[in-house]
Formats: C-alpha cells, structure tokens, sequence
C-alpha cells in the first residue's frame, strides 16, 4: 500500500499496534578505538516502505578515511560486554517493526546504555570520525 505522506503511514502502522516514523532515532556508541556500533530505528524510505529496527558496527581503517570493516560484522568487532549483550538482545528484531512495548523497553536499553559508554545522535561519516577522534 502506497500512502501520500508520512502522517497517512504513521497512521496505518499505529493503527496496527506498531510504532511508526514517529519514534525514529539513530544512535552511534564507541565500542573501542575506531570500532563503533549503530542503532536505527524510523529510517524513511519509499513511502510503502515500514519503518525497522536495525543496528550495525564499523572499524574505521588507520587514516579513518573509511571502513575495513561494516555492516552486520557486530559478531566480530563488538568487544563492549555491555554493546554485545544490548545486540545479542535485540538481534532477533532486526529488519522488525518495533510494537509499543518493545519500542519502550528499546529505548530504556538504550538509555541504560548512555550511562557509561560514549555516544552520538548521527550515523554521518564525518561526524563518526570526529567522534572517535574526540576519544582517541
């Protein structure tokens, strides 16, 4: 089904009990040294398209002018006791619409997790980097 604007979408996926466009976020922890992992939620795309929970893990190469590694490697680059055990958690929903109550416990597992690790609301390249830099 095809909706002529987001609100109409948000709607229809409300109406069948998951959270829509409306509860979008993205969010970028620092693992270690070069190595981040990112958690999606709401990404907008075609219109038919409904929102997913999603996440992913890079390492940049040694310039931080791009990646080695990316993309579902959270298996291999995640060393964070507390990243690996929020994805090992949350795997299971990726490519997922989120219901009310999963959305909710999400972002309390989020919030728990931006108590002690390092993090930033972008998944822009160039923000990353600089990020990282900031704690290297």
């Amino acid at each position: 089904m095809r909706f002529e604007t987001v609100e109409q979408h948000n709607k229809e996926i409300n109406k069948r009990g998951f959270v829509g466009y409306e509860g979008k976020l993205v969010i970028t922890f620092r693992d270690r040294k070069k190595v981040t992992f990112t958690i999606h939620y709401g990404e907008y795309g075609q219109r038919s398209q409904d929102p997913h929970f999603s996440t992913s893990a890079q390492e940049f190469n040694r310039n931080r002018t791009d990646y080695d590694s990316c993309g579902q490697a959270q298996q291999s680059l995640l060393k964070n006791k507390d990243l690996k055990t929020f994805f090992e958690k949350w795997d299971k929903f990726h490519l997922s619409k989120l219901n009310f109550k999963q959305y909710d416990e999400l972002i309390k597992d989020i919030d728990n997790l931006k108590q002690t690790i390092p993090y930033i609301e972008s998944d822009n390249f160039t923000d990353i980097v600089q990020f990282d830099r900031q704690y290297s």
